[in-house]
């Protein structure tokens, strides 16, 4: 009998140890190799909220190993995450505190417009070079500096409370995306002297200062509602610049911008607009503005000009037709569009002239 018991004894205790191993085996999934103790200075965290019926995050990284805690128990090995989005499904709704091991990789990209997310802290990540932040909230700061000093690309996009962003130290900077920020009044650019292209649209800055950035190609400002100031370096090889949807009431430095062959001023407040001899220029867009007067030299490169919804009475609009003149005829040779349309002198003024020339005039496209 005694045996019996020893036996059931024996029995329950194997079960339970077993139970405790598959329960240590699922904490841990992915991929089998040893990572360091996750802490502030080796991770990336944020607070994911499961709220509704979606209940899936999603993380992509890659150049290096990778791991994730996921907040609920679970802790997710990836060898080589660059093969595929990492992607993991919660089952309860409720707050998830998320940390991802992040020392060797090389690109990485969090946030997610189906789950809310916030309070986004950095670690110390040196070998990371791209770098995708979107649609957090309850993140004021992002020190960049500390945390990813050689940092070439990045994304930081739609952060709702997001007001400082520091970068000064980044000095391999190339790329930078910082877009989509409504409290995010200021940014300081100057001493990312590798910087090429620039899109910091969709912000609230009122200036901001270009200074002292030779490699600068592409810069894009856009729909920044209060931006009515830019500084350039008296001489500056910048290929294309968009200040669409700003508060710009005059422009005073395209004469400083002589390779400039993309330039988009629309809807802002301009009531006057001189384009000095911009030989490369080959897109203007000067619509949606308030100008009576609009100055451009004789430019054969010139393919795409809108200058429509404007105040350009008759004798304005036929000056521009005059300096515009005739279509360059040669083989290949790309067509030639011009819209002037919602202009006091649209019907009164010499329609025939840019027809015959050879532009293809628009109509009521915006």
């Amino acid at each position: 009998m005694k045996h019996k018991k020893w036996l059931t004894v024996l029995f329950i205790l194997c079960l339970l140890c077993g139970f405790s191993s598959c329960a240590g085996d699922r904490s841990v999934i992915g991929d089998d190799f040893e990572i360091p103790k996750l802490t502030n200075e080796n991770t990336i965290q944020f607070t994911v909220d499961v709220l509704g019926e979606w209940n899936q995050l999603e993380v992509f990284g890659g150049g290096g190993r990778m791991a994730i805690e996921w907040g609920d128990g679970r802790l997710q090995k990836v060898e080589d995450p660059g093969s595929e989005l990492i992607s993991y499904k919660y089952g309860n709704r409720r707050s998830y505190r998320v940390r991802i091991w992040a020392e060797e990789l090389a690109y990485c990209n969090v946030g997610t417009l189906m789950l809310p997310v916030k309070d986004l802290r950095l670690g110390y990540f040196p070998k990371l070079k791209d770098l995708t932040m979107t649609s957090f909230a309850e993140t004021r700061e992002i020190d960049l500096s500390s945390s990813c000093p050689n940092v070439e690309n990045i994304n930081i996009g739609d952060f709702a409370d997001l007001e400082q962003v520091d970068i000064s130290r980044c000095k391999k900077l190339k790329s930078v995306l910082i877009g989509g920020n409504p409290k995010l009044a200021s940014l300081d650019v100057s001493h990312n002297t590798e910087l090429s292209t620039l899109n910091c649209s969709g912000n609230m800055l009122t200036s901001l200062s270009l200074k002292g950035l030779p490699n600068l190609k592409d810069l894009d400002c856009s729909f920044n509602d209060n931006l009515s100031s830019l500084e350039f370096d008296d001489v500056m090889a910048l290929n294309a610049l968009f200040i669409s949807y700003c508060n710009f009431q005059a422009i005073d430095f395209l004469n400083k911008l002589p390779s400039l062959q993309e330039f988009s001023c629309r809807n802002n407040k301009l009531t006057e607009l001189e384009i000095p001899d911009l030989f490369w220029i080959k897109y203007l867009d000067c619509s949606n503005n308030r100008l009576t007067r609009l100055r451009i030299s004789d430019n054969w490169l010139l393919t795409r000009l809108r200058c429509h919804s404007n105040q350009l009475g008759k004798d304005a609009l036929n000056e521009l037709f005059e300096v515009l003149g005739k279509v360059r005829d040669y083989p290949h040779a790309p067509k030639c569009y011009l819209s002037y349309y919602n202009n006091p002198g649209e019907h009164i003024c010499n329609t025939e002239v840019p027809v015959r020339n050879g532009w293809v005039i628009e109509k009521g496209v915006d």
